[in-house]
């Protein structure tokens, strides 16, 4: 009953109560009340056709680590998947694409190729340019590859740090080590 019960509240917030806030034009309105309530896990799902907008609202607003930070806190196994993926890589929001990717999808490697994908961009781009933008992102990208390592290595998982599960570890231990 409980299950139902959210489930109809979620479609009527992403339905009909976006969609009023969405024709008025007040959508900036809607989604600067939404960041606390999935902040403080209290909405743990935004819907597909929702979650592009708040995406693009939050780019504007130069505040896409909030949208990362939001996405840690939903349930990811709830999410369409080849559509979060997706903005993610995009976005460049590799944090956000560890949990998924190891939440949703249980997969410990994925993630971890893409991001080495983009380090190796940064490197062929350093070697040519040497700005200190893409040095600067090469470090923080690096350390973020390096502490996911370690996280996983340990049997935490990231960014959460809390205990893996076991089945999580064996895949972890066939596929990183």
């Amino acid at each position: 009953v409980e299950y139902c019960s959210v489930t109809k509240n979620i479609e009527l917030l992403f339905g009909p109560i976006f969609h009023k806030f969405k024709v008025s034009g007040h959508t900036a309105v809607f989604f600067d009340v939404l960041e606390p309530y999935v902040l403080n896990d209290k909405i743990l799902y935004i819907s597909a056709e929702v979650l592009p907008l708040f995406v693009t609202y939050c780019k504007a607003q130069h505040r896409l680590a909030t949208v990362e930070r939001c996405l840690l806190h939903l349930e990811c196994k709830m999410m369409d998947f080849d559509s979060i993926l997706s903005l993610l890589r995009r976005n460049s929001m590799y944090t956000a694409l560890f949990y998924v990717y190891n939440i949703g999808l249980n997969d410990f490697v994925t993630p971890l190729q893409i991001l080495f994908e983009r380090l190796f961009e940064l490197v062929a781009v350093r070697e040519k340019s040497k700005s200190p933008k893409e040095t600067e992102e090469f470090l923080i990208l690096g350390y973020k590859a390096l502490l996911y390592l370690k996280t996983a290595i340990t049997g935490l998982t990231f960014p959460h740090q809390t205990d893996m599960q076991s089945d999580q570890m064996i895949i972890i231990k066939r596929e990183l080590m």
